[in-house]
């Protein structure tokens, strides 16, 4: 072989741009002609194959030529099976290429595992949402979410139970449509709460308060709710959990053992408890506004003779009836009550001595000139005194004891003041 020959066929295996032109005298050389065909044949392979393309028709004869052509196939292959792994085939394996079919199974089989552990975990997630919403959409009680904004992010069905209106109504309804007035006062300062805690980092306090909410009929109803924090995993707020129930029976239970306890239990009158509760109230307001408000005490002249002649049962109707004659008389902002035995007390808001004395006296000839059945002509004596800020409460009464104590000297069947 020449040296320009020689040089010639290591520019073809060495350079990717060869510069040289095949000797002639080599161009009549089969052997020769045939070997630089065989290189011109490898090189091409070999670039298509570096370049990744593994569809390109591998030419030529030969033990190389061969081995060039089972690498494009088992590329191929591999390429194909990394496809079906992209797709989530985790099953698939090579059975060649030594080590690095190895490696490849290997994290085949990991990948596998993430996976088959995120599909387990996934399907754990789904049914423990499902049983969360299957629960809350089957609740009684309402149960919902809520972001700082005061707008609700999620709501159960059994919303429509409790006030008619539906889920996706409810989701569009602004804080004044959901609660009442007294009521949205009592949220917006729980909602300037939760957020001054949030904004500071500080735990979201659990709120727990009653509520009344309008109804879709109209009506209303009372709830009470029960709002704790929502944090994700990282302990960022991410908004606030509500569980809400319908108290309405519990409402009407307490209302009905209030007002059993400022009952008098005979005549269906205020007690001696509400009475006390009302003066310290007026008392209250009149020391902090200057306002005046006036009181009668009264009671059944001869009274005991009643009982006496025609039994209690009759002078319990007495009591009854004059407490009816009573509220007749007086204002719907009066107070009429029990003081005790035969006496009442009657509170007047917003009266002065003057005005008292002359609704006493116009009690006094109503119950002069009623008929009482099975007794007859029953008359009762008055005290009348006013609101003083010298006074205290039991000072007041006191007054007003007094006075009733003088109408009965002076004859009964009378009013007195002091």
């Amino acid at each position: 072989m020449t040296e320009q020959e020689f040089t010639y066929l290591y520019d073809l295996l060495h350079t990717s741009l060869p510069t040289n032109k095949i000797p002639d005298d080599a161009k009549d050389n089969t052997m020769f002609t045939d070997l630089v065909n065989t290189i011109n044949h490898l090189r091409k392979a070999a670039a298509d194959l570096s370049y990744g393309n593994l569809s390109a028709p591998i030419e030529g004869p030969g033990y190389i030529m061969d081995c060039l052509k089972n690498l494009q196939s088992s590329l191929k292959t591999l390429s194909h099976t990394a496809e079906q792994l992209a797709e989530g085939d985790f099953t698939q394996h090579i059975e060649y290429f030594g080590d690095f079919g190895a490696a490849f199974n290997t994290m085949t089989d990991k990948l596998k595992a993430v996976i088959d552990d995120l599909t387990e975990t996934q399907a754990r997630l789904q049914k423990s949402e499902a049983r969360h919403r299957l629960l809350a959409d089957h609740a009684d009680d309402v149960i919902w979410t809520m972001d700082l904004n005061g707008r609700f992010t999620y709501v159960s069905p059994s919303v429509e139970k409790l006030r008619g209106f539906s889920v996706a109504e409810v989701l569009e309804q602004t804080a004044e449509e959901m609660l009442c007035p007294g009521s949205l006062i009592e949220m917006q300062k729980g909602l300037e709460r939760a957020i001054n805690s949030v904004t500071k980092g500080l735990p979201f306090n659990i709120y727990r308060g009653e509520l009344e909410q309008p109804c879709k009929d109209g009506s209303t109803v009372w709830t009470e709710a029960t709002v704790s924090g929502i944090y994700d995993e990282e302990g960022k707020f991410v908004g606030m959990l509500g569980v809400t129930r319908d108290i309405s029976e519990r409402r009407k239970m307490e209302e009905e053992i209030r007002r059993l306890s400022i009952t008098d239990k005979l005549t269906q009158t205020y007690n001696r408890l509400k009475l006390d509760e009302s003066i310290d109230s007026l008392f209250s307001k009149a020391n902090s506004v200057g306002t005046v408000f006036s009181i009668i005490i009264l009671d059944i002249d001869h009274f005991k003779n009643v009982n006496d002649r025609f039994g209690h049962q009759a002078g319990d109707q007495v009591l009854i009836d004059l407490v009816g004659l009573l509220n007749l008389g007086v204002r719907d902002s009066d107070i009429v009550g029990r003081w005790g035995g035969e006496e009442f007390l009657i509170i007047l808001p917003e009266t002065n001595k003057a005005e008292a004395l002359i609704m006493a006296e116009r009690l006094r000839a109503s119950v002069a000139d009623n008929h009482f059945k099975d007794v007859g002509r029953v008359t009762i004596s008055l005290g009348v005194t006013s609101y003083n800020d010298d006074l205290t409460p039991e000072q007041l009464i006191s007054r007003a004891d007094s006075a009733l104590y003088q109408a009965k000297q002076n004859g009964r069947n009378r009013v007195e003041n002091e």
